[in-house]
């Protein structure tokens, strides 16, 4: 059973919170709406363009957000200064990424029709996809299960959690949002952010003096 973390912790999970979703919307909004002609660069593979849609796929891309308030209740003040600072770091250096190679999708973007219609229809228009290089929406992610996969302790919450967050993974690429480079490259970036962030927690004591 997960264990709750303190009222306290809630309070600091939203200051916290608040200062990442300012910085993501001063990096995100600007280079959402860079020139397609900045840049020439296509680092596609030829066979993601014929790759189709998988409408019901922007069912688990849009979970992500459910992520956003799972450490609300189960990380303690430690563990979100942690994150914080991983999102926060990760959140800066996607957006001097995007402002230098503000690459375009290959994908022809379709609504598709069915239950999904309305979903996609606001997507598209909220989103221009010219931020692709690293998916945030990967690197967010993978912050989230480098963060709280511990938070469970059998085994099968452990797989069910991780499914849950290569499903979203995945989701980027069938909803034709993302191509493998951006996917790649949002994996490397939560990783490196994250270790970056929590080295001083594991590294021996000796190893931390200048």
């Amino acid at each position: 059973m997960l264990k709750l973390n303190k009222p306290t912790d809630r309070v600091y999970f939203l200051k916290v919170a608040g200062i990442n979703l300012i910085l993501f919307l001063l990096v995100y909004i600007p280079t959402n709406h860079l020139l397609d002609s900045v840049s020439p660069l296509q680092p596609y593979f030829k066979w993601e363009k014929t790759t189709p849609l998988i409408d019901w796929m922007i069912i688990p891309y849009l979970s992500l957000y459910l992520l956003f308030i799972f450490p609300l209740f189960f990380l303690g003040q430690k563990e979100l200064r942690d994150l914080g600072l991983a999102f926060a770091l990760s959140t800066l250096v996607a957006g001097g990424l995007f402002v230098l190679f503000p690459i375009k999708p290959d994908f022809i973007r379709v609504i598709p029709d069915g239950f999904t219609t309305v979903l996609y229809r606001h997507l598209y228009k909220l989103d221009q996809a010219r931020n692709l290089l690293p998916s945030l929406h990967v690197t967010y992610a993978g912050l989230y299960f480098l963060s709280c996969n511990n938070i469970f302790k059998s085994t099968i919450s452990k797989i069910l959690f991780g499914s849950w967050i290569a499903l979203i993974v995945a989701s980027t690429f069938f909803t034709h949002q993302h191509h493998i480079i951006d996917i790649i490259s949002g994996i490397i970036l939560a990783i490196s952010t994250y270790w970056i962030t929590i080295r001083r927690r594991h590294l021996p004591a000796d190893q931390l003096q200048p």
